[in-house]
This record gives structure tokens, sequence and C-alpha cells, in this order.
């Protein structure tokens, strides 16, 4: 990747990203807050993804945009312990996202059948610790790489690629990662389109219940289109994934490089697409982003009239000792 495209890359995505930070914070407010709406288990694991990409984003930073300068190559190359962590926790990342992703699907459907029938409370509290437990999960499937260091290396023209100094290990990784985005994205696509069909089965039933019921549905039914949205990226994600450990298994180097290259501008719209999706289709959660954030400017301006009061009240009085 050129220092150019890093460059226009950053530009691009920064405002996204603190956009996603912007979206973070307005939900941890109204789920501290206890407002009802946010305090479904869907929010949780949406805060959570939101949270984990955030970070991923970070990461892609320090490890894919800034080794496109020349004058960072050095350290890069002489952190063999840094490099084996970052990769190391992109891996992981990747899982517990694609765990997120099933998860809220599961969710979905789950959310559907509470509409049809009464569904037992054990179920719920199953999946209450179902999400305790998600983050740690994908440990068993990173103990392998534990005992082995990654490097970056330089390539053919010039720039710096990250891998394992073992080749056994570099393709269990290769392996392992789209085995997890294969098996976790077909699950999530079919439990997703079976929901749709039922979302669809009930609109007329809904229509004839009360006006809260019926924007209560239509809400969940926005959700849903949401994480569609974002199931899209995934399976682009792992169509990259399946041709990187092609080209890992078939020891082709450069097309090796140029799988990772489109993975990575896959994964960057990946993390960022969810709580730009989220504010798209649902009108109740943007009308109450911008009413959230337009409070937070109130309250600022206010403070800062106050503060300005204040002190010209303090200005006033000294005059006035003076005379």
């Amino acid at each position: 990747m050129t220092q150019t495209a890093v460059i226009v890359t950053v530009i691009v995505t920064t405002p996204l990203w603190f956009f996603q930070i912007s979206v973070i914070i307005f939900l941890m407010y109204h789920r501290y807050r206890k407002h009802e709406s946010y305090c479904t288990s869907f929010y949780l694991l949406f805060t959570m993804l939101c949270i984990l990409d955030s970070f991923s984003e970070f990461m892609c930073f320090v490890c894919q945009r800034m080794i496109a300068f020349p004058s960072v190559h050095e350290y890069y190359l002489n952190s063999p312990i840094i490099s084996s962590i970052l990769y190391l926790y992109s891996a992981f990342s990747l899982y517990v996202q694609c765990l997120l992703h099933l998860f809220i699907a599961v969710n979905r459907i789950w959310t559907v059948f509470k509409i049809v029938r009464h569904l037992p409370s054990k179920l719920g509290r199953l999946g209450t610790f179902a999400i305790a437990v998600l983050p740690f999960l994908p440990i068993p499937l990173l103990i392998p790489r534990f005992f082995h260091s990654a490097e970056f290396y330089v390539n053919v023209d010039g720039s710096l690629s990250l891998r394992y100094r073992n080749p056994g290990i570099q393709q269990y990784q290769s392996t392992t990662s789209t085995c997890v985005i294969f098996f976790t994205a077909i699950p999530t696509f079919i439990l997703e389109i079976f929901t749709i069909c039922k979302y669809r089965q009930l609109l007329a039933r809904i229509r004839l219940k009360s006006q809260i019921v019926t924007k209560k549905f239509y809400h969940d039914y926005r959700l849903l289109c949401q994480a569609v949205v974002v199931l899209v990226m995934k399976v682009i994600v792992c169509g990259c994934q399946a041709l990187a450990l092609i080209a890992t298994l078939c020891g082709n180097t450069a097309l090796f490089e140029k799988a990772i290259t489109i993975y990575s501008y896959s994964c960057n719209v990946l993390d960022l697409i969810g709580p730009v999706a989220l504010v798209i289709v649902s009108r109740q959660v943007r009308s109450d982003y911008v009413a959230f954030w337009r409070s937070v400017y109130y309250v600022k301006r206010t403070l800062a009239t106050v503060a300005y009061v204040s002190e010209s009240n303090g200005r006033s009085k000294r005059s006035l000792v003076k005379i």
C-alpha cells in the first residue's frame, strides 16, 4: 500500500471512527441511565461489537497503515514481541467479531419467537451466560500461536508484511481464520434469511395490533436490516480470507499480498459500517442520537455561558472595590 493510499484511507476512515466512538458513548449512556429501549441484549451485543471494532481499527492503523512509511521500518523489523502481540490480537479480534455477528443473528430470531409465543426464562438466562463468556471462547484456537513469534518482512517492492516464522503456524493461522469466518457466516446468513421471512409472515398480523406493538415490531425489523448490511461485508471479508488461504497453500506470495490488501480494506469497512447502518436504518436511534448530542452541546454551551457571566460579575465586583 502506497503512502498516498494510506493518507487517503486515514482521511476517509478517521471521521467514521470518531462517529463510531460517538455512537458507543451514546449507547453506553442510555444503558447506564436504564433506558428500556437500549437495555436489550441486542444493544449489549452491538455495543460490545462496536468497542471491539474501534480497537480493531486502531490496530489496523498500527499494523497496516504506519508500515507504509519507511521511517518506521527499522522499529517494526526489530520488534518481534510487538509483532507477535499485534498478530495475536488481530486474530482474537476477528474471532470474537465473527461470534458476535452470530450471536446478534440468534438474538434477532429469538426476538421473533418472543413475539409469537412465550419462551422459557431458562433460555434467556442461558443466552445471558453465553454473552458473558463469549470473549473467552476463541482462546483455545489461539493457544498454538502463543508459542510462536511473528515478524515483519520486507517484500520485493520494499513494503512490509506480517507473518509467522514457522510456515506451519502461518498455514494454521490462515486455515483457522478462514474456517471461523466461514462457519460463522453461513449459519448467520441462514438465521437472518429465516428471520426476515418470519418477520414478513408476522407483518400482516402485527398491523392489526396496537400502535405501540407495531412500532416495536418495525424497530426490531430495522435492527435486523442493519445486521444484514453488516453481514454482506462479512461475506466479502470471508472471500478475501479464503483467497489468502489459497495463496498460502499454493505458496503464491504475490496473490497473498493482493488478498491481504483487499482484506485490509474490507475489514476497514466491516469495522466501521455497523454504527452508520444502525443510525441510517433506525429512525428511533437516529432521533435519540441527535437529541443526545444536542443536549451535550447545550449543556457545554450553558456551562460556558455561566462561567463567562460569573467571571464578568467577579471583575465588576473587583472594579467596585477599587473605586
